[in-house]
């Protein structure tokens, strides 16, 4: 995201107004996510799906405040849900290059995921 926060600060003025949605090239579940750190690591790496009640107490019990973790549980639902499921053109747009898959960000930084 950095290079994208580098084109706005240079020229804010052609951004002025506009939202953009960044997402990658494609869509990927979480599921995709495990397979691609497996391969990448050498080793198994297993996503669960948590209910709304497991996600919200799970944070709780890890220190989250209670009313951010019931907001953070809601967004985990709606992404369950499928509320994320879109893909738009706007890092290319942006930075005049293809948006990098999950696949590649994670190899280019694997040293963050061992």
């Amino acid at each position: 995201m950095g290079r994208v926060t580098h084109s706005l600060a240079a020229s804010p003025a052609s951004h002025t107004g506009k939202t953009y949605w960044l997402t990658g090239p494609e869509l990927i579940s979480n599921y995709d996510v495990a397979a691609v750190l497996s391969e990448l690591l050498g080793r198994t790496i297993t996503y669960t799906e948590l209910s709304f009640d497991e996600n919200r107490e799970a944070m709780i019990r890890a220190g989250v405040p209670a009313p951010i973790a019931e907001m953070n549980a809601q967004a985990f639902s709606l992404t369950a849900d499928g509320d994320a499921e879109w893909v738009t053109d706007d890092v290319p747009a942006v930075l005049g290059r293809p948006a990098r898959s999950f696949a590649q960000f994670a190899a280019d930084h694997a040293t963050a995921f061992s």
